[in-house]
């Protein structure tokens, strides 16, 4: 919590200041300036919420990761997500690329995944290891502590916010971390 130190002061601030000051101005019957009152109290509390969603951003986000192995990544490299689709999404978003995913359908896209027309991006082990092996450059979304078992060298090209990236061949120079 005490990452979250300053939005806290802020959103407690405006709370106290804004209810306070309603309730003064409401029993002496100005509603508007009330009013007002409350209109900034949500104003200032609303600025605490994005200061604290900028604060807490690398951990529910993948934009850092993106964007930094974006120069990295070429055409016809592969791109795979270990876990669910949705904590890894915007990779997909920043790097304008086909994402895979390693392991069996869970979280949004399980249901959609049975469907005759679905696209094959679920990938299993043994898949993976293929790939691995290729000649194209495969990298790999993952926690630290569950990087699967790879069939060959694998090296970190980025980590941020608990998450990291691991691919089957050393940065060309292009990621910035």
């Amino acid at each position: 919590m005490g990452a979250f130190r300053i939005p806290l002061l802020i959103a407690a601030a405006a709370i106290a200041v804004g209810v306070t000051a309603n309730l003064i101005f409401r029993l002496r019957g100005q509603a508007r300036l009330a009013n007002c009152f409350l209109a900034g109290m949500m104003a200032f509390f609303l600025i605490a919420a994005h200061l604290a969603l900028n604060t807490f951003s690398p951990v529910v986000s993948s934009a850092v990761l993106a964007e930094a192995i974006k120069p990295e990544v070429g055409a016809s490299d592969a791109v795979v997500i270990q876990g669910r689709y949705e904590d890894a999404s915007a990779l997909g978003f920043y790097l304008e690329k086909r994402i895979q995913i390693l392991e069996t359908p869970a979280g949004d896209l399980a249901p959609g995944s049975f469907a005759s027309d679905a696209p094959p991006v679920f990938l299993d082990f043994n898949a993976l290891s293929k790939l691995w092996d290729g000649p194209g450059r495969v990298f790999l979304w993952t926690a630290p502590e569950s990087v699967p078992n790879l069939p060959g060298s694998a090296y970190v090209v980025g980590r941020d916010g608990g998450r990291e990236i691991v691919s089957n061949q050393p940065n060309n120079g292009g990621a910035a971390f």
